[in-house]
């Protein structure tokens, strides 16, 4: 199956000139708190692509720095200041970070400006957000005093919300993760269970754990667990189970993985956690957190257990279980986590929350053993009491479990700026994003209204893929519809000027959508809410 992947390329409607007298704003920043050295500020508005930038000046030598736009039409404007002369966008540094502040627009954190019919002023202070200079925002966060009169104090005013002494010390720090972007799998991080262990693991499981690299091995920025029919140390089936003990091992916390499972009559996948130290005694009394299980015959429901020497499924009573139903398991990546303290364990599929077991606060290791370390166990069993209750299809070797995220370059041929990839994947719902260059940090932040997962990290797209191949629609990295040159604005999600005999006038900004040529408005027939006639302009 074949998917052609765009992502940027040009769209136009082009309609009737508008003529619209300009306004000038003039825009301060008070630059007192910055080290501004020999040079100063710049105001960057993306609306003047390819020069956005203009060097602002403090002509009173009072911290204050100024520039005035002439001639702006009415309409709402995204724009930021830069401590420094800088005249190329995508070098140097020195923008203000207003990532989490209540003023922050769109994905580049930027600020906003609502331009009406007569010449305006708009003051700021450089890194904070308000309508006012650096006295009359809170620049210090720890000091017990209403820096800006609001009635706010320290960490109670919005404008520290990202300030180290007002962060929750409840929130998760990152201690360890792997991305598998390497080449190799890091034996830093991974070792390997061999063999089959005492009756298959404790399970009556069918395979042979190796360490081979065709049973685990990356790919593609992913890493794939492999399991294959293969005669191997007296099995007839390889597989690896790959465990982190004693190189990530943990007293609480939250395990994050993102995984595609197998799928197949007689698969028996997990992401699970087992006690590195025994303090407890052997299994189950120093407890196993199962963070997911899937088996093939009863597919797409996933499980999360917790078992203790009070709780188990052989000598005491059936142990802590909830499960949820996933459409996609195996055919689409999914996010299994546990969120792990002192007084319960909580199982997560997508960020849903779909299971919890509370400590018993009896401090009896035998209901609660999980006061101990634990490290993280990720395989493809084969068979056993579990997975081979309805047999082993031998039909569907290989399996793979394929754990994090694949990167797929795309290539711009006929170097227009439009990228695009051809991808092979089985039927299915499939997730997926466009990263500029491999890693986290590069990932596009599409809009809600394209957002497929619930997950407030991801912000994923998705696509249905049938028995045909699909070519995508093309779209603009970071929105839902097509984007621009600097040719054009850009019309989507407008705001309405006003109403003209029935008639609502639309400026094109904001990012994604239908695009307008520069100097031209889009002017449609009036007939109801903004949203009918956002619709409109969709269905043209």
């Amino acid at each position: 199956m074949n998917i052609n992947l765009i992502k940027k390329t040009l769209f136009m409607i082009l309609l009737c000139p508008v003529l619209v007298s300009g306004v000038n704003v003039t825009f301060n920043v008070d630059m007192s708190q910055e080290d501004v050295g020999n040079e100063g500020p710049t105001l960057w508005m993306g609306f003047f692509w390819p020069e956005p930038g203009f060097v602002m000046t403090d002509d009173d030598q009072d911290g204050v720095w100024s520039y005035t736009v002439d001639n702006l039409n009415p309409g709402t404007y995204t724009y930021k200041y830069r401590n420094g002369w800088w005249t190329d966008w995508d070098t140097g540094s020195g923008w203000e970070d207003l990532s989490g502040q209540d003023c922050a627009v769109g994905q580049w954190s930027d600020r906003e400006v609502v331009v009406g019919a007569g010449d305006m002023v708009v003051n700021a202070c450089f890194g904070f957000c308000m309508d006012g200079f650096c006295g009359e925002v809170e620049t210090d966060c720890s000091d017990g005093i209403d820096n800006d009169g609001d009635g706010f104090t320290d960490c109670d005013d919005s404008n520290c919300a990202d300030d180290p002494d007002c962060i929750d010390d409840d929130a998760w720090v990152l201690v360890w993760s792997d991305e598998f972007n390497g080449p190799e799998i890091d034996e830093n991080k991974w070792s390997y269970d061999i063999g089959t262990g005492d009756w298959g693991w404790g399970n009556g499981e069918a395979q042979y754990y190796t360490s081979n690299s065709n049973n685990s091995f990356i790919e593609d920025g992913k890493l794939i667990i492999q399991a294959l029919l293969q005669n191997y140390g007296g099995a007839n089936y390889t597989s690896a189970r790959m465990v982190t003990r004693d190189q990530g091992d943990w007293t609480y916390g939250r395990i994050e993985v993102r995984a595609t499972l197998p799928g197949g009559v007689g698969t028996w996948p997990a992401i699970w956690m087992l006690p590195t130290d025994w303090v407890y005694g052997g299994w189950p009394s120093s407890g196993e957190i199962d963070i997911m299980e899937h088996v093939g015959f009863d597919l797409n429901v996933i499980h999360g257990t917790a078992h203790t020497e009070a709780y188990n499924w052989f000598n005491g009573a059936p142990p802590p279980e909830g499960t949820i139903y996933l459409n996609g398991a195996t055919s689409s990546f999914h996010d299994y986590a546990l969120e792990w303290d002192e007084d319960y364990l909580k199982w997560y599929v997508d960020d849903i929350n779909y299971f919890t077991f509370a400590n018993d606060q009896s401090g009896n290791h035998a209901t609660w053993p999980f006061d101990q370390r634990f490290h993280l166990l990720l395989n493809i069993a084969i068979g056993g009491t579990w997975g081979g209750q309805q047999g082993i299809d031998d039909d569907i070797f290989p399996v793979r479990l394929e754990d994090a995220d694949s990167f797929i370059e795309m290539t711009d041929e006929d170097e227009d700026n439009i990228y695009s990839a051809t991808v092979s994947v089985p039927q299915g719902y499939h997730l997926y994003q466009y990263f500029n260059g491999e890693g986290w940090e590069n990932r596009e932040i599409v809009p809600p209204e394209c957002d497929v997962n619930d997950h407030p990290d991801y912000a994923d797209r998705g696509i249905d893929v049938g028995e045909n191949d699909i070519t995508l629609d093309p779209v603009c990295f970071g929105s839902c519809g097509p984007c621009s040159n600097s040719d054009y604005l850009i019309a989507y999600g407008a705001s309405i000027l006003d109403p003209d005999q029935g008639n609502f006038i639309l400026k094109g900004m904001g990012l994604g959508g239908w695009l307008v040529p520069e100097g031209y408005m889009l002017k449609i027939p009036g007939f109801g809410s903004p949203s009918e006639i956002r619709n409109m302009i969709v269905d043209l």
